[in-house]
């Protein structure tokens, strides 16, 4: 799995990871819910993934962690 992250994708992955639900991290981030599942579904196509579970297993070790 490979792929960069874009800025909004790595707020949404920080808000997920700190167990926000997609719902809530639209509005602690000032996005649509809409915005939320659009970045996620293209963050999956990216990596080659089906699930968000996967997503968020590729996050916990991904180098891009540390950008803003």
């Amino acid at each position: 799995m490979g792929g960069a992250t874009t800025g909004r994708q790595r707020q949404i992955l920080v808000e997920l990871e700190a167990c926000y639900t997609t719902q809530q991290a639209a509005r602690r981030l000032g996005f649509g819910e809409r915005t939320i599942t659009k970045e996620l579904s293209a963050l999956r196509t990216a990596l080659g993934v089906r699930t968000p579970y996967q997503v968020m297993a590729w996050w916990a070790t991904s180098p891009g962690r540390d950008l803003p």
